[in-house]
């Protein structure tokens, strides 16, 4: 997974990959097949265990503002980690999500479960109070999703940390 996350699939050499898993290439194949079908199985990995920490972090005993707070909080940390790749399922879209299906799988079901995440935990706020009860929460899940994957995005190409938080501050604010 490493190996495709920090080069992406097209630069990941056959080379690159037998280094990474300390495998013979014979062995490499043999253990996985295909460069694709290792490329599938490095993407499941990562949306799972993505998946399971964004899930813990939105499922919290905390306000609903605060578990969002604490999804991209966790996501500028991560993306701005001394050895951050950034995004590995956004790097893939970026790089072969119109093509290849592999990726429009596991990216789509990343931002569809993390979508139905967030209209959970603002339907939430709602039902207690800490959001206004005019408040749309497929609308609003659907904002804060775009919101996090095109700063998740502007993290990997800006690389400006106070921006970054700056915009964050912003979406909090218009939360309340």
């Amino acid at each position: 997974m490493n190996a495709f996350w920090e080069k992406g699939y097209e630069a990941c050499s056959t080379a690159d990959l037998c280094q990474a898993t300390g495998l013979g290439k014979g062995s490499l194949y043999n253990a996985f097949g295909s460069k694709h079908e290792i490329y599938a199985k490095a993407l499941k990995l990562y949306h799972q265990q993505w998946m399971e920490e964004q899930n813990i972090i939105l499922s919290r005993p905390t306000s609903a503002i605060e578990r969002i707070r604490t999804l991209f909080d966790w996501a500028i940390e991560k993306d701005f980690e001394q050895s951050s790749n950034g995004c590995f399922l956004i790097n893939a879209s970026m790089e072969r999500g119109h093509d290849d299906i592999t990726v429009q799988k596991w990216s789509g079901e990343h931002a569809r479960f993390l979508e139905n995440k967030l209209r959970s935990v603002i339907d939430e706020g709602v039902s207690t109070g800490e959001l206004a009860s005019s408040t749309d929460a497929s609308a609003m899940a659907s904002n804060v999703l775009c919101i996090y994957y095109g700063l998740r995005t502007l993290n990997a190409t800006l690389q400006d940390k106070q921006q970054a938080i700056s915009l964050v501050n912003g979406l909090m604010a218009s939360l309340h």
